[in-house]
């Protein structure tokens, strides 16, 4: 390598670790700025959504953009609930469900399977209410859906025993 690569490389280790620092810097400055803003917001500064005080849960905060404290996340609302769940309950399509904010989880049942989303109750209900209308309205898709079903099965097993 000659003395004009050695140069040029040299400039651009140099440009690389300012770039780097910039960015340390910057990571950390938002870091204070959110620190600072932690502090200064108490209960009652833009706190709980429901209660407007107490300490926000992390994971609805972040994933969800809802703010809610402990004491109100046990409502029935705020629950995460399984997309296999969410599809059977709220005959929502998976296209409709990839289109919602999810957290992913470790699967309780094995840990090497593929981890679970889990979708806010609110945001299903909602989602189901523009798609179907209304509660009755879903109750009776669930209804014709069922219907349906046992038709289809009632029709296999009749050409079962007439085969016989």
């Amino acid at each position: 390598m000659d003395d004009a690569a050695r140069a040029r490389a040299a400039a651009n280790k140099a440009a690389a670790l300012e770039k780097l620092a910039a960015k340390k810097r910057r990571a950390a400055e938002a870091a204070e700025a959110e620190a600072k803003r932690r502090r200064t917001e108490g209960p009652g500064c833009a706190g709980c959504e429901v209660c407007g005080g107490g300490p926000l849960d992390a994971t609805l905060e972040r994933v969800f953009a809802v703010r809610v404290c402990a004491e109100h996340k046990a409502h029935s609302s705020y629950d995460l609930v399984p997309s296999g769940d969410a599809a059977a309950t709220y005959l929502l399509p998976k296209n409709t469900l990839k289109c919602l904010a999810s957290v992913e989880r470790s699967n309780p049942r094995q840990p090497t399977w593929r981890p679970m989303k889990l979708y806010l109750r609110r945001d299903l209900e909602v989602q189901a209410d523009r798609r179907w209308g209304d509660a009755e309205k879903l109750d009776e898709e669930r209804r014709r859906r069922e219907a349906a079903k046992l038709a289809k099965s009632e029709k296999s097993a009749r050409s079962f025993f007439k085969k016989s």
